[in-house]
């Protein structure tokens, strides 16, 4: 029986109903969904119950229903609730991770730059976890910096949050660890040393990727090479034009074709 089992027993026991109050008993029952992954029921339950809950709500309960909110897609109701846990549950170390929410949704929900970038630096100041901040500081930089289109020699600060501290290299691992791989991959792109990007490239585990994340890479990789090869070409270096096309064209033949317009 694993642990959510175990806790769906334990709430079902009719002393343990009884013992518990209200918003306590409806915290571990959302909670129990929530890692089900049955994002539409913990809202259904929770949305049922809401104007029974007094202010400010359980902190459980709170930060759940923002998760499920922005595992749904329910952007600006996420918003809100991240808000709110900020707002009443601040002193908790699951704040770092609302903030870096709360950053990332102003992102995808296409706000003023500015406060995007303000967003994700609170989150970066603020997290008192550092598996929130190295996701803050990575994604940072893919806003303030790979969004450029000419940088300077005074935006090669900003790359400095690539940095990992030695606290945060244990949580760059899956689906950070393919974030950081992909900023500083854009990041040469964005500078157009599409040199320095190639043997970035060449040092990633592509190949062993699962087929959409191998595809994100590869289809970077076309533009690194397409920039080296355009580079080339407006130097009327067409013998190394040639050469690397020869040496990319079975690799990334299918891309380049699709893009070759990007030459001329």
């Amino acid at each position: 029986m694993n642990q959510v089992d175990k806790l769906d027993q334990f709430l079902n026991d009719s002393y343990v109903s009884k013992w518990l109050d209200t918003q306590e008993g409806i915290s571990y029952k959302l909670y129990a969904l929530f890692k089900r992954q049955e994002y539409q029921k913990v809202l259904s339950s929770f949305e049922r119950l809401e104007k029974s809950l007094s202010n400010p709500i359980e902190a459980s309960i709170n930060y759940h229903v923002a998760e499920s909110y922005f595992q749904l897609g329910e952007l600006e109701k996420a918003q809100k609730y991240y808000k709110e846990f900020i707002s009443h549950h601040s002193y908790m170390s699951q704040s770092s991770f609302a903030r870096l929410r709360v950053a990332l949704v102003s992102e995808l929900l296409d706000a003023p730059m500015d406060k995007v970038l303000g967003s994700y630096l609170e989150a970066i100041d603020k997290a008192t976890l550092a598996q929130a901040r190295v996701e803050a500081k990575i994604r940072y930089v893919g806003v303030a910096y790979n969004r450029k289109q000419v940088v300077t020699d005074g935006d090669k600060m900003i790359l400095g949050f690539l940095d990992i501290k030695d606290d945060e290299k244990p949580w760059v691992t899956g689906d950070a660890q393919l974030l950081l791989w992909q900023t500083r991959l854009r990041s040469f792109i964005t500078a157009k040393n599409y040199g320095d990007a190639l043997t970035y490239y060449s040092t990633l585990p592509v190949d062993t990727l699962i087929p959409i994340h191998q595809k994100m890479f590869e289809e970077d990789g076309t533009e690194v090479v397409l920039g080296i090869m355009q580079q080339a070409y407006l130097k009327g270096d067409h013998a190394k034009v040639v050469k690397i096309w020869g040496i990319y064209q079975n690799k990334m033949g299918k891309f380049l074709k699709n893009n070759k317009q990007a030459l001329y």
